[in-house]
């Protein structure tokens, strides 16, 4: 199923950090004129497969937008210049990144089917035009993943058990990227760690049993 960019958001606000494109820099308050309130939604885990939207809204105060470029790394993937045409850019990268043009804008990008290869750290500058010029940068992290095709299943455990025997059973989780996190319960109540161990393997594709 396709994804498409919202209307409406979750959004963490910050206060940017800002960088006049003719090289001066410093902390604007919410008083001073020109581009402010940069702020990014991005998702910190997205299935593989699925389409991840990456949101990145701003406050131009009154200025003409400039650009809106996104980055994985240090690598430019998306760029929407509206004084361009067509205003969207797409750069092809290593990783098997790809975004849905048709859903993307200036304050929102769609990658479609994402790989594993693409996570990590991304970014949304922001410039505004003329007579400001600032620019200004916000970064968050994202993850691909796995999910374990089954629940988690228990073995070794028997039915019965004599007052004083020692219970040893294992619960596992397969086939997952990250490793599962797994809780044991007893009586409704978290077991003490000192009684769990916990086993991690990783298989030849990448996968791991918890």
């Amino acid at each position: 199923m396709h994804r498409f960019c919202p209307s409406l958001s979750f959004l963490v606000e910050a206060e940017p950090r800002l960088e006049n494109r003719r090289g001066q820099k410093g902390l604007f308050g919410r008083g001073t004129r020109g581009l402010r309130d940069v702020r990014i939604n991005v998702p910190s885990a997205v299935v593989r497969g699925d389409d991840a939207i990456l949101e990145c809204y701003y406050d131009l105060e009154g200025d003409q937008l400039y650009a809106v470029k996104w980055y994985l790394g240090i690598t430019e993937f998306y760029r929407y210049t509206p004084k361009e045409i067509p205003p969207i850019k797409q750069f092809p990268t290593q990783n098997g990144l790809t975004v849905r043009e048709s859903a993307s804008n200036a304050t929102c990008v769609v990658l479609e089917h994402v790989p594993r290869s693409i996570s990590g750290r991304y970014s949304c500058e922001v410039s505004a035009d003329a007579p400001s010029f600032f620019t200004s940068m916000q970064t968050a992290y994202l993850q691909v993943v796995d999910l374990p095709p089954n629940d988690p299943y228990i073995s070794g455990m028997k039915t019965r058990y004599h007052h004083g025997e020692i219970l040893k059973a294992n619960c596992t989780s397969e086939h997952s990227n990250p490793a599962a996190n797994l809780t044991w319960y007893i009586n409704g109540m978290p077991a003490e760690q000192n009684h769990v161990r916990n086993f991690r393997q990783k298989s030849a594709d990448g996968q791991h049993y918890t």
